[in-house]
């Protein structure tokens, strides 16, 4: 992300630097408006925890507003943390097949700058071969079709490494003895796996092959 003045904002120092600032409900809200701001700035991308930022400091407002603030901020936090965790997982089990089939790892290697040296150290891929997963993977206007389309490299370390994030995150232990390498992987993993070289004509959006 860049250094935007917005981003710059949202590290006020007032807090750190006068005390009597951080029981202000005024300061708490200022820097809600800001993070918020900062979340509007980046949409779509901005990460999940930018998010509980706000709710944190919207927390805050709240308790420091309260006669019993720290009553409130141990309870309000207790809430927030609980909900976060069940909506997180509701929406990773129940509601993104793309999370539980490993398709959201494996095209966060692929595409997201912060994963490229884990891509490259322990997938195997190299700078062009990233660039051209990426170029694979770039969605195209309805209908349109090119006369040279990029392949899809996705060694199999890659895709294990995919797997096994999938089984440290949701805690899976159904697994499935991988006869091609040698390695377990969850069942719901099994997916076809396009070699290296060969071509296929498809974009971001249909991405059930990987």
């Amino acid at each position: 992300m860049d250094d935007s003045p917005i981003h710059s904002c949202t590290r006020l120092p007032a807090g750190l630097i006068f005390t009597s600032v951080l029981r202000s409900p005024l300061f708490w809200l200022a820097l809600s408006a800001l993070i918020a701001a900062r979340i509007i700035a980046d949409w779509p991308t901005p990460d999940n925890h930018i998010y509980l930022l706000v709710y944190w400091c919207l927390l805050l407002v709240l308790a420091m507003r309260s006669p019993l603030p720290e009553v409130t901020l141990k309870t309000g936090s207790r809430f927030l943390v609980a909900f976060a965790f069940l909506l997180a997982v509701l929406w990773k089990a129940a509601l993104s097949p793309d999370y539980m089939d490993g398709r959201f790892f494996r095209i966060t290697l692929l595409t997201d700058e912060r994963f490229a040296s884990v891509s490259m150290l322990i997938g195997g891929l190299t700078k062009q071969e990233l660039k051209e997963n990426r170029t694979y993977l770039m969605p195209l206007p309805e209908g349109a079709e090119l006369l040279e389309p990029p392949r899809l490299i996705e060694p199999p370390a890659l895709r294990i490494f995919a797997a096994k994030s999938v089984r440290f995150v949701l805690h899976k232990r159904i697994s499935h003895r991988d006869p091609a390498d040698g390695e377990t992987v969850p069942q719901v993993l099994r997916v076809d796996y396009n070699p290296r070289g060969q071509n296929e004509n498809k974009n971001f959006s249909d991405c059930s092959g990987l």
